[in-house]
């Protein structure tokens, strides 16, 4: 496959199978919000559909809402989120006491900074999730606003090795030298030991013309880009 081919099918893998169950989500709690104040026995009613897509994706390892400080009656910060732990989903607990020094304050991690104040989704990693699945991931969110009113993220855990093996499943079909690179320059996946997952490019491919034939973004939400050289060394 030529470099057009190969990026319409990372396009369509990134976005059809990882964020339009997401944004279906975001449609969910919306319509929630949209009848009633959000509650926790609320938000409840969704754990049907965050089992059924843990069950189906392939790569997710986690799924939920993360709100926005107090928009759920009663609690400062919120969260409602399924993680796999084995073949079983189960809720995620976290202490989100901000009085406590070992407080998990999502509202200082990216995931959550950007979608709230870029109002689009975002995806960040690889990195390692010490707090859930204790594996490395990437976390895709996508904000939740009504009424220009941002009530917080729904979001997913990807595993990183996961995402590779199936990201390279397509760069392989590629006839050259290909690799999907983020917006800083860290390498996700590629179909050669020139580069390797996890390390940090010198130069971005995109400032790198000579290198490389081609250069173009997947999405704009989502900086990621595919490089590829069309003869293979």
């Amino acid at each position: 496959m030529n470099h057009a081919a190969i990026h319409g099918r990372i396009e369509k893998w990134l976005l059809q199978k990882q964020l339009v169950p997401l944004e279906a989500l975001v449609d969910e709690v919306a319509g929630m919000a949209a009848d009633a104040p959000l509650t926790d026995a609320g938000l409840a009613a969704l754990t049907p559909t965050l089992d059924a897509e843990l069950g189906r994706s392939a790569v997710s390892v986690g799924i939920g809402f993360v709100a926005a400080p107090g928009k759920v009656r009663g609690r400062s910060l919120y969260l409602h989120w399924m993680q796999l732990s084995g073949s079983r989903s189960v809720p995620l607990k976290l202490n989100l006491d901000r009085r406590d020094a070992d407080v998990y304050d999502y509202l200082e991690m990216d995931w959550y900074v950007h979608a709230r104040d870029r109002r689009r989704p975002v995806i960040q990693g690889p990195y390692l999730d010490y707090s859930g699945s204790d594996r490395f991931v990437f976390t895709l969110t996508v904000p939740v606003v009504v009424d220009d009113e941002f009530l917080g993220v729904v979001g997913a855990d990807l595993l990183a090795d996961r995402v590779e093996a199936s990201l390279c499943g397509i760069l392989r079909s590629h006839t050259g030298r290909a690799l999907v690179v983020g917006g800083d320059g860290t390498v996700i996946a590629s179909n050669t030991p020139d580069w390797m997952p996890g390390e940090t490019l010198r130069t971005h491919p995109r400032d790198a013309p000579a290198t490389f034939e081609a250069v173009e973004l997947i999405s704009e939400w989502s900086g990621w880009s595919l490089a590829t050289i069309e003869t293979a060394s």
